[in-house]
């Protein structure tokens, strides 16, 4: 709608900031911008999904499919099932749970962006 592109204009415009106006502007669309917001997130997916296929070397060998649906089940909560293959623990547990609070926030933003589109 219109409001919400003078909305982000308005924000952009008025930070001065360069890293906050990448954070809030370019990750999260200053809640307006479900494109952006998405696609930041699917970002933290893939980012790590290569962090769990190539980084680790405690691991077991993961394949790509593998990597990918730890690093999607850790983002939408962790622990949300189990992977024989994968040893919960020290920085894997670590990496986990810290995917896991950044997909709050992520969800957080979304549902509340949803919210505000819905009121309108």
């Amino acid at each position: 709608t219109a409001e919400d592109t003078a909305y982000f204009w308005m924000r952009e415009y008025l930070t001065k900031s360069r890293f906050v106006r990448f954070f809030l502007g370019v990750v999260f669309g200053w809640g307006v911008r479900f494109r952006n917001m998405i696609t930041s997130a699917l970002g933290v997916i893939v980012i790590f999904a290569v962090f769990f296929r190539y980084l680790p070397s405690g691991l077991p060998s993961l394949s790509w499919y593998e990597s990918m649906l730890i690093s999607a089940q850790g983002f939408i909560g962790f622990s949300f099932g189990e992977w024989p293959r994968l040893p919960l623990s020290g920085w894997v547990t670590g990496a986990l749970m810290f995917e896991a609070g950044v997909g709050i926030l992520f969800t957080t933003v979304v549902v509340g962006a949803y919210v505000r589109k819905l009121l309108r």
